[in-house]
């Protein structure tokens, strides 16, 4: 029988790693690469290049979450199908989703498929709104909200670990922004930090 292998990554120092690490440790992992990446297309990721290239076949690759598989959507999907072609089954923890070599679990992987898609598009329509609010604060009113403006990635981070079960508090601590400041980014967002919570592990 092959070894489960795990892999985590962070998009920055404010992100939570050792949740992902623990999550991996609980799951069985006997070995577990980890770094700090932005995941984004170009970008290096040499604890994942290593990961996989460690891979054999009947091994697992087991994720704390998918989307750490990959930024893009296309990236997530054809690193899978890698996988699965050298005979390493992956396991996605946080939507308790297992794909093997046999393929036999085609709903699965079109589920990953679209996991992946809704993930790239909630990164990306969040950090839009927040760039999008910013600059008509500054072309309209000349000044963004009587506030200094804030950056739409400290935001990202702040909601990744609001949803990771993070007080609002310590989540705008962590990021490196203002508690006020962050409710106020939510509440223009249209965004709930209860609501955040509940969606963990369902998004």
């Amino acid at each position: 029988m092959g070894r489960a292998v795990g892999y985590a990554r962070i998009s920055g120092p404010a992100q939570d790693l050792q949740r992902q690490v623990a999550a991996l440790r609980s799951a069985g992992c006997e070995r577990i690469y980890q770094e700090q990446a932005s995941g984004a297309a170009g970008k290096d990721q040499p604890e994942l290049d290593r990961c996989l290239a460690d891979l054999v076949a009947g091994d697992a690759l087991v994720l704390a979450e998918l989307s750490r598989l990959g930024r893009t959507t296309g990236k997530v999907v054809t690193r899978l199908d890698s996988l699965l072609d050298a005979g390493v089954t992956v396991r996605a923890l946080d939507y308790g989703l297992t794909l093997t070599p046999a393929r036999d679990n085609p709903l699965g992987e079109l589920v990953a498929t679209i996991l992946a898609a809704l993930a790239k598009i909630e990164r990306d329509t969040l950090v839009r709104r927040l760039a999008d609010g910013r600059e008509y604060a500054k072309r309209v009113l000349g000044r963004y909200s009587g506030r200094k403006p804030v950056d739409p990635a400290k935001v990202a981070i702040a909601v990744d670990l609001i949803r990771a079960g993070r007080p609002l508090r310590q989540a705008a601590m962590a990021a490196g922004i203002g508690r006020t400041t962050l409710y106020d980014a939510l509440d223009r967002l249209g965004l709930d930090p209860a609501q955040l919570r509940e969606q963990r592990g369902n998004l």
